[in-house]
């Protein structure tokens, strides 16, 4: 039975992503992700993620004019829905926000 609400995407584009971490503080991770939707995102990184663990995530895509540029960045707030050994699901608790390569100098949403 689907339980999924969107149409899932596949992409493999750079994500960076950071999570509170019980006393440690806040870590940090990058990967890939496999596939995205507007409401949730599979990323691929040796990171296992606890189930459940607030994570902030920005995926840079490709520039739609020069592949090998950066083009608009998708940043949300999530949680992390299902935890394996390659990777994680994140539902977004916000719909992804998108950050226009073209507006200006990009500064890093990760913390």
């Amino acid at each position: 039975m689907e339980l999924r609400k969107s149409k899932r995407y596949q992409l493999k584009a750079p994500v960076m992503f950071s999570w509170e971490y019980s006393n440690s503080g806040t870590m940090r991770g990058e990967g890939r992700t496999r596939d995205i939707s507007t409401t949730g995102v599979f990323v691929l990184t040796p990171h296992q993620l606890p189930l459940g663990a607030a994570v902030k995530l920005e995926v840079s895509l490709p520039s739609p004019r020069a592949p090998q540029q950066p083009g608009a960045c998708l940043r949300t707030l999530g949680h992390v829905v299902r935890s394996e050994p390659h990777g994680f699901a994140a539902a977004a608790d916000i719909r992804f926000h998108i950050q226009s390569a073209d507006i200006g100098p990009s500064q890093s949403w990760i913390n």
